[in-house]
């Protein structure tokens, strides 16, 4: 068999092996959430690490916004599952800050994290809108637009 269908095949493969995998850790990020949500409100924070790994933070509260439970999911692959952070329960939500000595002991940006999901928490009881960043792709076609406009607008001046 020529090489150049074996490689077709195994990239095939891959692909379809790297959706089945990402549709298992979305039906386990849906899994705990649902768990979190019959608690109460659910606060979440989420850090991209670029070149590391990223980090998602659900935070369930009750209606007088205290901690009932802390679950982060970190980690550069599909098979990455959720963990408890403990000794935050029973706690404001607005008390947090990266100092408390339980969040002290979590990395970087873990902490960025949790502090994404208070200010998350804190702008939508304040009625704001969370505005979603943009994906790297939407990031190079915006930079692509601005140097298509910078340039036409050259042009025209002279």
């Amino acid at each position: 068999m020529p090489f150049i269908y074996v490689f077709g095949i195994v990239a095939v493969s891959a692909y379809l092996l790297q959706g089945f995998l990402g549709f298992l850790q979305i039906k386990h990020f849906t899994k705990v959430y649902g768990e979190m949500r019959r608690k109460g409100r659910v606060a979440i924070g989420r850090k991209s690490g670029k070149f590391k790994a990223g980090t998602i933070v659900m935070i369930a509260i009750d209606e007088a916004a205290n901690i009932l439970e802390v679950k982060k999911i970190q980690g550069t692959t599909v098979l990455a599952k959720f963990k408890d952070i403990k000794g935050l329960e029973g706690m404001s939500i607005t008390e947090l800050t990266p100092t408390l000595p339980i969040l002290a002991k979590e990395n970087k940006l873990t902490q960025a994290t949790v502090m994404d999901a208070v200010q998350t928490y804190q702008k939508v009881m304040n009625g704001e809108v969370i505005e979603t960043p943009p994906t790297p792709m939407m990031s190079m076609r915006n930079q692509a637009m601005m140097m298509k406009y910078s340039l036409q607008n050259k042009f025209k001046r002279s």
